[in-house]
């Protein structure tokens, strides 16, 4: 390989690049010595021409329909739709998530009757409710390429840089169509050449006259600013998202859970087990994806003005890597290494049944940072060398000898189709950049295409250090254990008993717990143990503990992406039967989280004055045909005919009603904890009040606190987090105090959604074969005041040395505490000499646990 040029250079928050990206992967050239031609065209936000919808091609007759005809019908034939007249806490709340327009929409609502009026309500005065929160999600994405002769030659994209956030969203369309469970959110600041992949959409997010959007962005403490490029804010950012139910089998409930289980091979539901080194905010983050508009968000309904936000979806391959002690089976202790993740699948479909053609088509190259330590006077490798193939070696390396472990085994199980071994092995080269010097460097290759034929996801763990024979590298590597004790809630988010889904974890090993109780009162924060979520892991001096959180209160919204995903078998009732089976055939039909559009049918509604059954022609919702992406949503030929739009409209009504039949009761998000956020009740510039701890936290910081072996008490605070602005970016829920929208060091007053607690103990580790110190001496046990109960054995063990006959001294048996006793046998043994009487034994007890002795033996000797 040759020397990489400048921009290869890594460094201690950058320590990887991909290198040799593809031309059709890139819409600039990652490699200045490559002169293929990349795609070489800007993202121009476009997302109107290559088939996102606007609230204008809504077709009204279907949002009046709505009012005219469901609403006398539904409340008549089945008698399930009596809930409608719960509808409108809900759905006012709901409505006050939309932008502008929300909060007048909500006070309608609240002046609303139900059922008849609540539903024509929605028909004619305030269509644009289900317009503007429901039909952009039809589609939900489409190919920034579309309109592009050569669109398929350039479908996967790729981008690297820092990692802004990582966090699984609370919110999405749960219906199979569009999910298979809920999203995995990295957002990414990039850096270099990749850059070219922002859109104008991204670079002008906070224009068009939403100025709600735009106070986010002066606000900079809702984001983390110190991991972004310099002069970077949130518009110099892409979202990355991948669909966890698409790479991987759901997670068996484990302690501290119920029923409910939930995607996330990666993640740990009891102790730790799992270590993909799943990306955390503030790493270094490459992915490759499907580049798409997000049609969802968008600066403007103007088709001519309108610009959308773009982003990878779904992705098809991603990876990261860390800085971290590692014991290499050729050392005795462990040494500062350098960990490599990366991870490819493309298992089941996902955002509108899109899929890769498959793993195989491209062959990922990173050039990835050796750790420090690997120059020395002369090679300490003990292996001989010569000519191939006779030695293992014929070349000998100035310094010592790079170590490379690679496994794939925490990806064998919890995937689709998962991994049975590792079918292909990474290619791992030293870089010298220094003549004479040791490499700086290692170039890995992932050779998917040596993939066997059907396999579908792959991932593997490349680790890099140093031999250390003498134990130098190690003097200053220290094992740090994480134990996570408690979360102290203090805004439950319901009003009753309340869900809470919460991921948590430390440098890339990640945990996930379902806690259930009942909302604190204000004033009065709830403590609720953590149990089993402990890392053991080595960190140098220069090494950090970082630490991520976030979730979400789950409601009706997550009770729908509960439900199976299989396609319910549903069998028409006869037209004869009564109300009841239609009201079965309904609820059968809302069991699966397939959506369905209505059907026109006949159903009985009741009996006229001469006994003769009534029927009605109506249009029962949710038992129709399954919506079918290419035909419903995304209609593949451009541009759309009016027919098209009325049945996209179709699918938003279906989505309105499946919405209705939860009561509007959507997820809410708790309060996100990551590297380097500001605390936001603290000026402009500080990281950290005087009470949290700072994160990422270093080792030779947290030794200046705490003596070796000794634990430090540690705790973040995550602040109340809301949905901001039609762009749906996630930021802090304020109350302004005085508020000026010019000066982005306004103070704020935050809402403490909950604070993580959590020990860090740092100590020295164990060389390898070193056997474990020996526990503490168990301090005596004071006997208890009072009397002693005195028992007699049934056995005593006496032996006696020859010599003349003696007097046997009386022996006191005391039993400290432990299980009862109960005797043996009688045995008393005599060996060559005179006669003696057995002496007599008092045993006493003392207050405590039974113990079973096997014997008691009393050794005579003459004095």
């Amino acid at each position: 390989m040759t020397t990489p040029v400048k921009f290869f250079q890594t460094n201690e928050r950058e320590p990887f690049r991909r290198i040799r990206v593809p031309p059709t992967h890139r819409f600039g050239s990652d490699d200045p010595e490559d002169d293929k031609p990349s795609l070489g065209v800007k993202i121009d936000g476009k997302g109107y021409d290559c088939g996102c919808r606007s609230i204008k091609d809504y077709d009204q007759k279907i949002g009046k329909k709505i009012g005219s005809d469901i609403s006398d019908t539904l409340a008549k034939v089945i008698p399930f739709y009596t809930a409608f007249r719960g509808l409108q806490s809900g759905l006012s709340a709901f409505a006050k998530t939309i932008p502008l327009i929300g909060p007048k929409i909500a006070e309608l609502v609240d002046d609303a009757d139900p059922v008849k009026a609540l539903l024509k309500f929605f028909g004619g005065k305030i269509d644009a409710l289900l317009v503007e929160s429901l039909f952009r999600n039809v589609p939900a994405w489409v190919s920034v390429l579309r309109n592009a002769p050569t669109a398929k030659d350039f479908e996967e994209q790729e981008v690297q840089g820092i990692l802004v956030r990582s966090h699984q969203r609370y919110d999405g369309v749960p219906f199979s169509q569009w999910h298979r469970w809920y999203d995995w959110s990295f957002v990414v600041a990039p850096v270099g050449p990749s850059a070219d992949l922002i859109g104008d959409g991204n670079r002008r997010r906070t224009e068009g006259g939403d100025s709600e959007q735009t106070r986010l962005n002066l606000d900079s403490r809702r984001y983390e600013r110190h991991w972004m490029p310099p002069s970077a804010n949130i518009d110099f950012s892409i979202q990355c998202e991948w669909d966890l139910g698409a790479i991987d089998l759901p997670v068996p409930p484990g302690p501290g859970q119920d029923d409910q289980s939930d995607h996330g091979a990666f993640f740990n539901p009891g102790r730790l087990q799992r270590d993909w080194g799943w990306p955390m905010a503030g790493q270094y983050f490459w992915a490759g994806g499907r580049s798409v508009y997000d049609c969802r968000g968008t600066t403007s309904d103007d088709k001519d003005r309108g610009l959308h936000l773009n982003q990878l979806r779904p992705l098809k391959a991603i990876a990261t890597a860390r800085f971290e002690g590692f014991l290499f089976d050729e050392n005795r202790a462990p040494v500062q290494a350098i960990q490599f993740f990366f991870f490819a699948s493309n298992a089941k479909p996902s955002g509108g049944d899109f899929m890769f053609k498959s793993l195989t088509e491209v062959d990922y190259e990173f050039v990835v940072q050796l750790p420090p330590g690997g120059f020395g006077v002369q090679s300490d490798d003990p292996r001989p060398i010569g000519s191939l193939p006779r030695f293992t070696l014929n070349t000998i390396d100035i310094g010592r000898r790079l170590l490379v472990h690679v496994t794939s085994e925490p990806f064998f199980a919890g995937v689709h189709n998962p991994l049975r071994s590792a079918a292909i092995k990474p290619v791992v080269t030293p870089v010298f950049t220094v003549p004479g010097r040791a490499p700086t460097h290692a170039h890995v290759l992932v050779p998917l295409s040596q993939l066997p034929r059907g396999q579908d996801n792959f991932g593997v763990v490349v680790t890099l250090g140093w031999h250390d024979p003498t134990g130098i590298l190690a003097a200053d590597v220290f094992e740090v254990v994480i134990d996570f004790t408690s979360i102290e809630v203090h805004d439950g988010k319901e009003s009753g008993e309340a869900e809470w889904f919460v991921n948590f974890g430390a440098n890339g090993r990640w945990f996930q717990r379902l806690f259930k109780f009942p909302s604190p009162s204000a004033g009065r924060p709830l403590a609720i143990p953590i149990r089993n979520a402990s890392v053991t892991l080595f960190l140098a001096r220069t090494d950090a503990v970082a630490v991520a959180c976030h979730g979400m209160e789950e409601d009706g919204e997550g009770d729908e992406f509960n439900r199976p995903i299989d396609e319910q078998n549903l069998e028409e009732p006869p037209k004869d039967a009564p109300k009841s089976k239609w009201e079965e055939f309904l609820q059968a039909s809302l069991k699966s989280r397939k959506l369905r559009l209505a059907k026109t049918i006949e159903v009985p509604t009741g009996v006229d004055k001469n006994g003769n059954l009534e029927r009605e022609r109506i249009e029962m919702p949710f038992v129709g045909d399954p919506v079918e992406w290419g035909r419903d949503v995304d209609q593949p030929n451009l541009p759309r005919t009016t027919a098209d739009h009325a049945k996209a409209s179709e699918v938003a009504r279906a989505l309105f009603l499946r919405t209705a039949n939860y009561l509007f009761d959507a997820n809410d998000p708790i309060g996100l904890i990551d590297q380097n956020v500001f605390d936001p009740r603290q000026p402009f510039g500080r990281q950290n009040d005087g009470v949290d701890t700072p994160n990422p936290h270093r080792i030779a910081e947290i030794l200046t606190k705490i003596p070796i072996g000794g634990t430090l008490a540690c705790q973040h605070t995550g602040y109340a987090t809301t949905r901001l602005g039609r762009m749906g970016t996630l930021g802090l829920e304020e109350d302004p105090v005085e508020f000026n929208e010019n000066d982005p060091r306004e103070r704020h007053e935050a809402k403490i959604d909950y604070i993580l607690r959590y020990s860090v103990t740092v100590r020295r580790p164990r060389p390898r074969g070193e056997p474990p110190p020996p526990p503490p001496p168990v301090p005596p046990v004071p006997p208890p005041p009072g009397p002693d109960p005195t028992i007699r054995p049934d056995s005593v063990f006496v032996r006696v040395i020859p010599g003349p006959s003696i007097a046997a001294p009386s022996v006191n048996v005391r039993v400290v505490p432990g299980p009862s006793i109960v005797p043996p046998s009688v045995t008393v043994r005599t060996v060559p000499g005179p006669s003696i009487e057995p002496p007599s034994v008092n045993v006493r007890t003392v207050p405590g646990p039974s113990i079973r002795p096997e014997s008691v033996i009393v050794i005579i000797r003459k004095s």
